[in-house]
């Protein structure tokens, strides 16, 4: 069964065997056949200059059910460059942060992957390496 989101919370994939919240996965190949995808989503009116940093921002949903992708974002793009690694440990920080305050006595798993394509060497979107 699929439920759809409702803006606030991402979609959920249910079986008898219990559920997942998803946005998209890589993985979990037993959810395909109910719509699961690794697919991206990127709007039509994205217009991705060279000049521009591109920062791609991977994470589970123990960041996103805690942390708003817009937040997560400009958090990350406060660190250097050659600082990934601090940024992507302040994000997973302020996701078990909120995780403790807010979480009714669980964290859920917290994994950032941060990515920084130099300017000029981005690739296209649906561009593939």
């Amino acid at each position: 069964n699929v439920i759809l989101g409702d803006g606030k919370h991402p979609p959920r994939l249910l079986s008898d065997s219990g559920g997942l919240a998803v946005s998209r996965s890589l993985g979990d190949f037993d959810a395909v056949p109910c719509g699961l995808t690794c697919e991206p989503e990127v709007p039509d009116d994205v217009v991705m200059e060279d000049e521009d940093e591109h920062i791609v921002l991977v994470c589970s949903d123990g960041v996103w059910d805690m942390v708003d992708p817009h937040a997560a974002v400009q958090l990350v793009s406060r660190f250097a460059p050659d600082s990934s690694q601090g940024a992507a440990e302040k994000l997973a920080g302020k996701a078990q942060s909120r995780w403790q305050s807010q979480g009714c006595g669980m964290i859920d798993d917290i994994t950032v992957c941060l990515v920084r394509l130099s300017p000029g060497n981005a690739p296209s979107i649906g561009e593939k390496h």
